[in-house]
Parts: structure tokens; sequence; C-alpha cells
């Protein structure tokens, strides 16, 4: 019986670690993201995707790139940190590089949702001992996403939620 209860509560353990949400009001705009802020969803979503190395993984950073194009924002994202207490996010369009603050409202709250989904697939990547890569499930909970985005790009990010959920298992 003590082994069955313990085998119900890892798998209910497991169940909710693929659980992740983002709230309405995602980021502000500022120039300078702070460690310690705790306004927005973004400052923490920056710290986790830096600490995971996300870009690290191809597939990851084609999503994200894909993304960026999808939305015209540009045509890759980098973000500088500042003696480990602030982050700056730029966006490139060839080689034109831009402040994320300089991008307008909407897609301040357009890019944590595309950190967050490479985030998730960073966390839930499995590999087989023939090294493909899978992704565990796991779940994103994501309030009023359309908010502040342009009726176009509401349906784009309609695309990318379907496109993230095809390549990374994740479940919207």
């Amino acid at each position: 019986l003590h082994k069955l209860i313990k085998y119900e509560i890892d798998a209910l353990i497991n169940q909710i670690s693929g659980i992740y949400s983002l709230s309405s009001i995602r980021a502000h705009t500022e120039r300078l993201y702070n460690n310690n802020s705790i306004i927005a969803d973004f400052n923490a979503i920056i710290i986790r995707f830096m600490e995971l190395n996300t870009m690290e993984s191809k597939t990851i950073e084609q999503f994200i790139n894909k993304a960026l194009n999808l939305f015209h924002i540009g045509d890759k994202i980098e973000i500088i940190r500042t003696q480990g207490v602030a982050s700056e996010v730029f966006t490139y369009n060839g080689d034109h590089r831009k402040l994320l603050a300089d991008l307008g409202f909407g897609f301040t709250q357009l890019i944590p949702i595309i950190l967050k989904i490479a985030i998730m697939a960073k966390e839930n990547e499995s590999h087989s001992p023939t090294f493909v890569t899978s992704y565990l499930p796991s779940i994103l909970l994501l309030e009023e996403p359309e908010s502040n985005l342009h009726p176009s790009y509401q349906s784009k990010l309609a695309d990318l939620i379907i496109s993230a959920g095809k390549e990374f298992n994740i479940q919207f």
C-alpha cells in the first residue's frame, strides 16, 4: 500500500510540474529589466531563459526566430545581462538592433509568451538513447493572450500556439 501511495503521489507531482502559467500583464515597457522587479512575469522569464541556456537548442532557437518573423518583430532576439542584476532585450532585423522598449506595448506582451514557450520546451526536453529529441507533455495557462495585440496579430498568435503545441507537446 505504501508503494502504491508513493507511486500515485509521484505521478501527481509529475503532472503538476508540467503546468505553467502567464498572467494578462506579462511585461511593462522598460529599457532595462531589473531582476528584483516582481510587478510582471517578464523579469522571471528572462532570468529562467538565460539560466537554461535556452538558445543552445537549435530547434528552440529556430522556433523563436520563426515566431519573431511571423510577427514582423525581427530575425532574432538577444538578451544582455548587466552585472547579473538587470537585462536588456534587443531584437535584430538584419544588422539593425532595436531595444524591445522601442517596439511598442503589444510586442512587450508577446515576447514573454514566445520566451515562456521556449523555456517550457527546454525544461521538458527528453533525449532518447538514439539522440532523438522529444518533449514531455506540458500545459501553458495563458490569461488574455490577445491583450494589447492588433487583430491581425491575434490570428497569428493562434498560429503560433498551434505550432508550439505540435512541435513541443504543449497544450494551451
